[in-house]
């Protein structure tokens, strides 16, 4: 009787070309300036996109798709208040769209980070720190920047062994 070696590898979808050959949203390669400079340039409305392609990577991951809802809820939120139909709706109603969409940007925003740093805790045993004070002003983007961790590295300047398990 043959045995044969099964190995267990995770299908490929269609949500694996999103991501880098490590796993992670090729937003996290982005280095901290220029997505500065993209929050700066499109009013922090790059966050909405950043959100929901975060909130894909984390439900990809097998984590929450709270955040991902969120995100975009508060885009097709935002989105109807562009509309110029909309505008017809009292003040008050307009009010409350807005501020709901402010309460969504901001339980995005930690959903994310909570999701993030749970999932870093589980796959490779360490939380990652992701800075409160930064995800509150910069939301979805920080926390992209904060993806791609600085992990230790031994005197050779190569990662330890068995670093790195996000892709499993």
């Amino acid at each position: 009787m043959d045995t044969e070696l099964h190995t267990s590898k995770r299908r490929t979808t269609y949500l694996d070309k999103l991501f880098d050959s490590d796993g992670l949203p090729w937003t996290s390669r982005l280095g901290w300036e220029w997505l500065l400079v993209m929050c700066f340039f499109t009013g922090n409305l790059i966050i909405l996109p950043f959100g929901i392609y975060l909130g894909l990577w984390i439900k990809d991951k097998g984590r929450s798709s709270v955040p991902l809802y969120i995100f975009v809820s508060v885009t097709v939120l935002f989105i109807a208040t562009l509309v110029p139909s909309f505008k017809w709706i009292h003040g008050y109603t307009l009010d409350a769209i807005s501020g709901a969409i402010l309460a969504g940007w901001f339980a995005g925003a930690f959903t994310l980070r909570y999701e993030v740093r749970r999932y870093y805790a589980d796959a490779e045993g360490w939380p990652i720190h992701i800075n409160l004070f930064f995800t509150a002003l910069f939301s979805a983007c920080w926390i992209s920047y904060c993806v791609r961790a600085n992990y230790p590295l031994d005197r050779s300047g190569k990662l330890a062994p068995g670093l790195l398990k996000l892709t499993d």
